[in-house]
């Protein structure tokens, strides 16, 4: 904007002197107030000089000079965040930096980074990523100008996806038979992994409990707090302890310390009781009353993105979630009024949208639908289901979204039916999990 101190005649875009940069968009607003648009060419010094005589009053007076100097840059973005412990994911947020439109996205593990992305908001998912490597992540804030200097750095890592037995980033469809405790896990093309773990009365609770980044066997016994796995990372050396529950609990894994390891819990309905042995600190208990009651289930899952698990419980009576978010100490987030009522509801929590964290899910067992719940509050349904079968949801294709899946059981056969995100409908039968030409 230029304001003479008088009217002037003579003064159009000619008039201007320009150093690094270019002159658009020329208005006169009146004889004494011009306004136009100066875009340098490149970083640096960008000057608008007004010689003497650039303009004159109605006697023939000219102008006085006049110089404006500013230093263009685009500016780095600040703020540079990256998670640690999402499944197969690292999500990066940052603040925005001035003047850049688009931000390069920058990573290393040992040698030089490497450019793996383009992002046009503030933040980026990097989905291809392995277990058990560290990433450094940097951006350039960039526009047609040129770019930025480096942001400062991040460090991040992802956890293995949910039932990934195998370790090749991808879940596994995986059958546990109670009467003799036998888990079948199909590990490969007509190729189906047997062990023996549990029995009677157990329950089956899969994670990676040894940090390796694949799915160890796990059964729980409430009866007697009993716990006993096949610790992948040891050559399925069982491990096992009592005492750590008891009657009245469900089990309640997840990773409650973010170190990487999926932590024993349970919670108690009745009374509204979490028990956790974590992990980090060499197992100690931490207990916290006040999150449920009767009711009211366990879905623990990790609702705000810092990667590690937050307790949450549902009630179906009047369809709200419960959730302690870790992120914000632990803060109460209630989600309201969520249920159709009437029908037999399982909670099933995932990142369904694809944005790396989990958000709520119904499964409607009686009609099949599928209920996600969107940021914003609104809901996204899927009919995918029947009345015989149990849900059993995963990333199935690898692409860091989590999969509709459904197990049941026909007399001596087991189906698995998956609706992947990426790869559409696929069905495997099998004898007793042996899969099936």
């Amino acid at each position: 904007t230029v304001i003479f101190s008088k009217p002037v005649l003579g003064f159009d875009a000619g008039s201007v002197e320009l150093e690094n940069g270019t002159l658009s968009d020329f208005s006169a607003e009146s004889a004494q107030l011009y306004r136009f648009t100066v875009m340098p060419l490149v970083q640096g010094p960008v000057t608008v000089n007004l010689p003497e005589g650039a303009a004159h009053d109605i006697l023939g007076n000219p102008s006085l000079p006049g110089v404006l100097a500013r230093e263009y840059r685009i500016m780095p973005a600040e703020g540079l965040m990256a998670s640690s412990g999402l499944r197969r994911v690292v999500r990066l947020d940052w603040q925005a930096g001035a003047g850049a439109e688009t931000y390069e996205v920058w990573r290393a593990t040992d040698g030089a980074p490497e450019l793996i992305g383009i992002s046009g908001s503030t933040n980026y998912l990097d989905r291809a990523v392995e277990v058990g490597v560290e990433y450094f992540y940097r951006l350039r804030g960039v526009n047609p100008i040129g770019a930025s200097e480096w942001s400062e750095g991040a460090w991040g890592w992802c956890r293995a996806a949910r039932d990934d037995f195998t370790g090749n980033g991808l879940s596994d469809l995986w059958y546990y038979h109670a009467p003799n405790g036998t888990w079948y896990v199909i590990v490969g093309e007509g190729e189906t992994a047997r062990a023996q773990l549990g029995g009677p009365d157990t329950r089956p609770v899969p994670a990676d409990y040894d940090g390796d980044g694949r799915a160890d066997p796990m059964v729980y016994e409430p009866l007697s707090g009993y716990w006993a796995a096949l610790l992948s990372g040891s050559g399925y050396q069982q491990v096992e302890v009592s005492g750590w529950g008891g009657p009245g609990s469900v089990p309640a894994p997840g990773d409650f310390d973010g170190d990487g390891l999926t932590d024993p819990a349970v919670y108690y309905e009745d009374a509204g009781l979490w028990r956790v042995w974590l992990s980090g600190s060499g197992y100690a208990e931490v207990a916290a009353h006040g999150l449920g009651g009767p009711g009211r289930q366990a879905v623990p899952g990790d609702f705000d993105g810092d990667g590690l698990a937050d307790p949450c419980v549902y009630s179906a009576a009047d369809g709200k979630w419960y959730i302690w978010e870790s992120g914000s100490d632990y803060a109460l987030r209630v989600i309201n009024d969520w249920s159709l009522g009437g029908h037999v509801v399982i909670p099933v929590a995932g990142d369904y949208l694809g944005i790396g964290h989990d958000v709520p899910g119904l499964y409607y067992r009686e009609s099949g639908l599928w209920y996600f719940r969107r940021a914003d509050g609104t809901t996204r349904m899927e009919e995918f289901g029947h009345d015989a079968a149990t849900p059993l949801m995963g990333d199935y294709d690898g692409d860091g979204v989590t999969d509709l899946g459904l197990i049941y059981r026909e007399r001596f056969e087991t189906i698995w039916q998956l609706l992947m995100s990426e790869e559409g409908y696929r069905e495997v039968s099998g004898s007793f999990g042996r899969p099936r030409p």
